[in-house]
């Protein structure tokens, strides 16, 4: 990044302007605006601008260079060359508001504003950073009001179906002990298998997807043996606060899938017209020598407690690429006027394990992966990443994710990294915790 050297300030049109000129090393291109990325000399762009309007609402005289609103334009001039911001000085057309020394002829409203900048690319060997040393696989956040709250799969018959951490105040990365989330499973299901939750503020209250064992009577193959004679099935559970009790909605599961074997890996997206949609893994490669896994979006109801409308295949896994055939937790997002699906791929269990990503056509898809490689893979911070989540806040977008540990192959800790979303496609971006 460069530094603003110079500036000077003139007119254009109806604003006065600040023009603030910053230098790059040759690395980095000619000199350019600062804020805006043109070249130095070219026509200013609505971000290098800052500027006011000199409209006087109750009085025709002209804009001198001593009046109040001239002088505001050189301090906040001054502050950019000195400090590498950027502030807008702006005069509001609203209504005048009575006040003790009489109408309001102008109104001045000053807002802060950061240039954006296009972070650098994370090391391919520790893209992201260790938030919890804990086995809490399939991790999803949730931030409310500053604070972020992570749901996590069951680990055993002794571990509620559904865990909460929640974060020490607003930071990301020191997380208090795991709770309850969830403590009873559906009707329909059986304890100890309760995996993938997804949370989602809907209608007024938070809305849990998570996928469990079906009962012996709703699915069972005589022919198979150990787990490839049960499958999975989605639920739903609701509470109105984040931290719970989750309650479990009574009733059939919400997905099953039996004639792919199941349905695993729920994720809940909003798109950019506010329909709500549901992702999933049909559970194909829960039998041996079986076809590909899919994965699938359905729309869901207002309140998000049904399926509604048509379903539809989003993309398949491939034999002749990393994947092997075999795709599952589907995580969509919308960025760069864009829907991008990320995914894990290959089994769980081994060090092929990895995350990639697909452009889709819409909500429903169809999508296709960006690259026949995966985007993440085995790195110096652990084995087989996946089971990846991605949330927004004020800083942007993160993942979290489910490596294997370093120390012992058997818990799967918690990492988070920073993902930037290019016009070409997401990356993971440095960061700093």
């Amino acid at each position: 990044m460069g530094r603003p050297l110079d500036g000077t300030l003139d007119t254009f049109g109806s604003k006065l302007v600040l023009r603030c000129v910053t230098r790059t090393s040759g690395r980095h291109g000619p000199e350019r605006d600062g804020g805006t990325g043109r070249p130095a000399g070219s026509a200013p762009a609505a971000r290098s601008i800052l500027g006011y309007m000199t409209e006087e609402r109750e009085s025709s005289q002209p804009r001198t260079p001593h009046s109040s609103a001239w002088w505001k334009g050189v301090v906040a001039g001054a502050a950019i060359l000195l400090g590498g911001g950027a502030l807008v000085i702006s005069l509001s057309s609203g209504s005048r508001r009575p006040s003790s020394n009489g109408p309001t002829r102008r109104s001045v409203v000053a807002e802060h504003k950061t240039p954006l900048s296009i972070p650098r690319h994370a090391s391919v060997s520790a893209p992201g950073v260790l938030i919890i040393d804990r086995n809490l696989p399939d991790p999803a956040v949730v931030e409310v009001r500053g604070r972020f709250y992570m749901y996590s799969s069951q680990t055993g018959f002794a571990t509620p179906p559904v865990s909460l951490t929640t974060s020490k105040g607003t930071t990301l990365f020191h997380w208090n002990k795991t709770a309850t989330a969830l403590s009873t499973v559906p009707s329909w299901a059986e304890t100890g298998f309760t995996w993938a939750p997804d949370v989602r503020f809907i209608d007024g209250r938070y809305v849990m997807y998570f996928d469990a064992w079906a009962e012996k009577s709703m699915f069972f193959l005589a022919n198979e043996t150990g787990f490839a004679q049960r499958a999975q099935c989605i639920g739903v559970a609701t509470a109105r606060q984040p931290t719970g009790p989750f309650k479990v909605v009574a009733g059939p599961p919400l997905v099953c899938q039996f004639n792919h074997h199941g349905a695993i890996d729920p994720r809940s997206f909003v798109a950019p017209d506010g329909k709500l949609f549901l992702d999933w893994k049909s559970d194909d490669n829960a039998s041996p020598g079986s076809p590909p896994t899919h994965l699938w979006a359905q729309e869901l109801s207002a309140d998000g407690e049904a399926l509604v409308g048509t379903r539809h295949l989003l993309m398949s896994g491939s034999r002749h690429i990393w994947n092997g055939g075999l795709i599952e937790a589907p995580d969509m997002v919308y960025a760069e006027k864009a829907y991008w699906l990320f995914y894990s791929g290959s089994w769980f269990n081994t060090p092929g394990y990895s995350i990639g990503v697909a452009k889709c056509a819409g909500p429903v898809g169809p999508c296709q992966a960006i690259s026949p490689r995966p985007w993440l893979t085995t790195n110096s911070e652990g084995k087989g990443p996946g089971e990846e989540s991605l949330f927004r806040d004020t800083q942007g977008w993160w993942m979290v994710y489910s490596p294997w540990s370093l120390y012992a192959h058997d818990y799967r800790p918690v990492e988070l990294a920073k993902v930037y979303f290019a016009p070409s496609g997401p990356y993971l971006a440095k960061f700093s915790p």
